[in-house]
């Protein structure tokens, strides 16, 4: 999984010399966009720019060729894309396929099910079931991981129709590709007011009068970072993979002390050997050599297990951590494999082999086994560590579940439930057969209603505009939405102050009349909203008509923005409601309507709007589930540690046992000493791990806007649950040594 995370752009050479412009506003959000003739205005004036690209994302296009069609993502790009991301071309020429203006190049995936193994070039494809283009390349995706825009649809076009475009659309994105030498830092320092110079010239004002427009910052990112270290993810990028190292690496250490106790524990087994070797001449350094050769072979059978099974468990691996992960991803790392079982070697194999190969042949022979007090601190000490390890990711795994359950159960501000998310497949605007669809679904009866948003709830980066909304003198970077007069209706949305929108007043139809969020009123300090005039997209005047009740819509990791709702625009998405009862036959009679009436020739797409927010913390999801079986697995290794180390010191302790129960002492005192010091291990490991777990607990919740309070009851639990384990797993070995018979460890007494 690390290597697969860290393989990201790692294929394409030019990944440390390309970066990207991101928007940073002034409520902490950041998006990636830059407006049409910034590129071009950027590359002129600054040598250590050499050329630059923009892509503009298409969304879905089906893709037709006779009777096969498969739906994909289209994006539109300059044609020198192909040179800022070299894709392999199985078909094809990269640097002309995107010269043809009307062709299209399209990943190896999607020519395998419309074409099969014949080469597509030449032949001419529908997209959207409109547009005909002739197939000009077929590129490899598969294997080249990049969290770039890189979809598996790419249509090119020139340069130059991008140089006059509006310096104040961020609609775009792009990419630069620069000298070894280049500053970013220096780049991010003089980009903003390099905007604002170029679009107050453009729009015909002052620098000053075009600054009193935007309040955002305009930076740089370097693409080999993006998938790991983008600004967006605010240093929590390799949250999870620290996380995943860090439990595997104590999993792998806790097996490793395991192995040391055993070795020291059986050290009596080995002893007569190594006593009996060394009267014979052999040399210490020999001894070392065939113990550590031992625990090598062991390793190497144990790798080749590993590999194996890994090979058979990677599928479930790959879904659970939605990645597409393949065995050669280890096998690409050799030396940190090498890496790893050296440090096992170095841990596991050394210590016991020094350990046997300094004992007395002398005392040995006599029959004198023991060895200095400071041999069971060091085993105490060790059980001490995996327990507090153990200790340590179970608060943790207990805490993730009730922040996640927390997160699943919270009142998001909307009703979720039973809400069907469909998506155009054409890429048309369903507004234009909005009276067309409302009518006709009406008439199945497991709908209740449907309603109109270009991002509702959980799909909110897929659509939508954010502008700078003035009001009064006073300016904030707002998220725009545009929705229809069902919206807040259908998903319980109160509205506090005045009234909806309705699509029977025209200027509400326009645009002129739209409702606001209670941030917005907060943040502007409205007493008053109604009637108040706001000013977005520069010029666009409405007035207010209407605040409505806060709701999340981005997740748990953002507070709540400022937020515009309108009429006026376009709406991908239809929402339907739908009712309980028979839901399977309420989707099949939708989609009968949707692919005969609405969207004919396209395929049917939806999910269900609660499943859709619910991918806003997929993240966590998948870390709660990781931690859970990890932290189960360390514990059981723990634990598999303690009933072999107790088993073996009960075993030394079968004489001191006897001789006890011979002078009197009742089973309770004989239990009660036996158990008594790993009791103590048990909890010196837990006044370690908890003030630990504490620290890294609270910095993980940190990150939530909405998270629970810290809880105490793990901090009780967790110890408790340790401690009964551990007497559990001592006592049935304690209980045997009270059966002990006495004439058998007290004859030579």
């Amino acid at each position: 999984y690390v290597s697969h995370e860290f393989s990201y752009e790692k294929w394409n050479p030019n990944a440390e010399n390309i970066y990207r412009p991101m928007l940073i506003l002034d409520d902490g959000q950041i998006f990636t966009g830059t407006p049409e003739p910034m590129p071009a205005a950027v590359t002129d004036a600054y040598s250590e720019i050499t050329d630059w690209t923009i892509v503009r994302n298409e969304g879905g296009a089906l893709v037709s060729y006779e009777d096969n069609s498969i739906y994909g993502e289209e994006i539109i790009v300059t044609n020198n894309w192909f040179e800022f991301f070299p894709f392999p071309f199985k078909y094809g020429d990269p640097i002309t396929c995107l010269q043809n203006k009307n062709g299209v190049a399209i990943s190896e995936e999607i020519a395998t099910k419309i074409f099969g193994d014949e080469n597509p070039l030449g032949k001419t494809v529908k997209l959207r079931n409109k547009e005909a283009y002739e197939v000009t390349g077929v590129f490899t995706i598969k294997g080249n991981n990049t969290d770039m825009d890189v979809e598996n649809i790419v249509r090119g076009s020139e340069k130059a129709s991008y140089l006059e475009g509006r310096w104040g659309d961020f609609s775009h994105d792009a990419y630069y590709k620069t000298t070894e030498n280049f500053d970013v830092n220096k780049m991010n320092a003089e980009l903003t007011d390099f905007y604002l110079e170029r679009g107050a010239k453009a729009a015909g004002e002052t620098v000053e009068e075009y600054r009193g427009q935007y309040t955002a910052i305009l930076e740089m990112e370097r693409l080999a970072d993006v998938h790991l270290y983008a600004a967006y993810m605010q240093g929590k990028g390799t949250d999870t993979i620290f996380i995943l190292s860090l439990l595997s690496l104590l999993i792998l250490l806790i097996s490793s002390i395991n192995f040391i106790n055993l070795s020291i524990s059986g050290a009596t087994k080995r002893a007569k050997e190594v006593a009996v070797r060394k009267t014979l001449g052999s040399s210490k350094q020999s001894i070392v050599n065939q113990f550590v050769l031992e625990v090598a072979v062991l390793c190497v059978i144990a790798l080749a297990i590993s590999l194996a099974l890994t090979e058979i468990l990677l599928p479930a691996f790959s879904n659970l951590l939605d990645a597409e992960m393949q065995i050669t991803d280890v096998l690409a790392d050799l030396p940190l494999l090498f890496a790893v079982i050296l440090t096992i070697l170095l841990l596991a194999g050394l210590f016991p082999a020094l350990y046997l190969a300094n004992f007395n042949p002398v005392k040995v022979l006599k029959g004198n086994f023991s060895r200095s007090k400071s041999g069971a601190i060091v085993k105490k000490g060790m059980i001490v560590f995996q327990f507090a390890a153990s200790a340590i990711f179970l608060v943790g795994a207990f805490i993730v579940n009730k922040q996640l359950t927390f997160m699943n159960n919270k009142d998001l501000g909307f009703n979720k439930e039973r809400v069907l998310l469909i998506e155009s497949a054409s890429g048309a605007d369903v507004m234009d057969k909005k009276g067309v669809f409302r009518n006709e679904l009406g008439k199945i009866s497991g709908v209740e209603g449907t309603f109109l948003s270009d991002r509702p709830p959980g799909a909110y980066n897929r659509r939508g505009s954010v502008s700078q909304v003035y009001q009064n003198g006073t300016m904030f970077a707002t998220d725009l939405h545009f929705v229809d007069e069902n919206f807040f209706p259908s998903l319980n949305i109160p509205i506090l102050q005045g009234r909806n929108l309705d699509d029977k007043m025209v200027f509400d139809t326009i645009g002129n009349k739209v409702l606001v969020n209670e941030t917005f009123v907060k943040l502007y300090e409205l007493d008053d909203p109604i009637g108040k005039e706001i000013v977005f997209w520069g010029d666009y005047r409405s007035e207010i008509v209407g605040v409505v009740k806060d709701y999340i819509t981005k997740g748990f990791d953002h507070e709540i923005t400022p937020a515009v709702y309108n009429m006026a625009y376009r709406a991908n998405f239809v929402l339907v409601k739908m009712k309980s009862e028979n839901l399977e036959g309420t989707i099949a009679s939708i989609e009968d309507l949707w692919t005969s009436e609405i969207e004919p020739g396209f395929p049917f797409r939806y999910e269900f709007l609660d499943e859709n927010f619910a991918e806003l913390y997929s993240n966590e999801t998948k870390l709660k589930s990781l931690i859970g079986y990890l932290s189960f697995i360390m514990v059981l290794i723990a634990l598999l540690g303690l009933f072999a180390v107790a088993t073996h010191t009960i075993q030394q302790r079968y004489k001191e046992v006897a001789i006890r129960k011979t002078i009197g002492a009742s089973d309770s005192q004989l239990l009660g000493g036996l158990i008594k010091d790993f009791a103590i291990i048990c909890l010196i490991a837990a006044l370690i791990a908890l003030p630990v777990a504490y620290v890294l607990v609270t910095g993980w919740l940190e990150g939530f806007s909405y998270r629970i309070d810290m809880p105490l009851l793990p901090y009780i639990v967790v110890p408790v649950l340790l401690l009964l384990l551990t007497v559990l797993m001592v006592w049935s070995q304690a209980s045997r040594a009270l059966k002990v018979d006495l004439v058998t460890y007290l004859k030579y007494e």
